[in-house]
């Protein structure tokens, strides 16, 4: 619902449920399509639209943005940014459009800090402190794979400082230069 609300304040009004399977352990959910599974909390797969998460209580041992314990907010999270992938995916499918993975990163970092609660988001905000993507150019997949978990922190910023970026990526006026998806 959070993602969806996120959407909604852009124009974008899903009619399609999205699908959200809960895995027993990290493991399962996680090693099919990981390849470091100690940075990657969850999965959202193009090929079916489906997102997968590990139960709370598996993901007791792991940390979030590379250093905070999992709580029940940011377990939420989790599930809020594999459900924005999904969304932004039927947005880019409307127009047959595909992006580089570190524009929908982007986007889902931005839905799930922007939908975070507190004092979970303080937290995060806390992290790398001063740091901000200094231009769309850097939302790229080189920067994003150097440190997601930076990366995440440094999109959110960025999009506090230019909050029309969203609605420009949405509308798919902002382009990707590297398709790697």
């Amino acid at each position: 619902m959070r993602a969806e609300n996120f959407f909604k304040r852009y124009g974008y009004v899903f009619n399609q449920s999205v699908s959200v399977q809960f895995k027993e352990s990290a493991l399962a959910a996680l090693t099919e399509n990981s390849t470091d599974e100690q940075e990657i909390l969850g999965l959202y797969d193009p090929r079916t639209g489906w997102c997968q998460i590990p139960h709370e209580r598996t993901l007791h041992a792991k940390k979030i943005f590379g250093c905070l314990n999992i709580t029940k907010e940011f377990h939420i999270s989790i599930i809020t940014h594999e459900v924005a992938h999904r969304l932004y995916h039927l947005i880019l499918e409307q127009r047959n459009k595909v992006v580089s993975r570190a524009l929908h990163e982007f986007v889902a970092y931005v839905v799930q800090i922007e939908t975070m609660k507190e004092p979970e988001k303080t937290r995060v905000l806390n992290l790398w402190r001063g740091e901000v993507l200094s231009g769309i150019e850097n939302i790229n997949t080189i920067v994003w794979a150097l440190n997601p978990n930076r990366f995440a922190i440094m999109a959110y910023r960025f999009f506090l400082r230019n909050p029309a970026i969203m609605q420009s990526i949405l509308d798919g006026k902002v382009k990707s230069d590297d398709y790697d998806q």
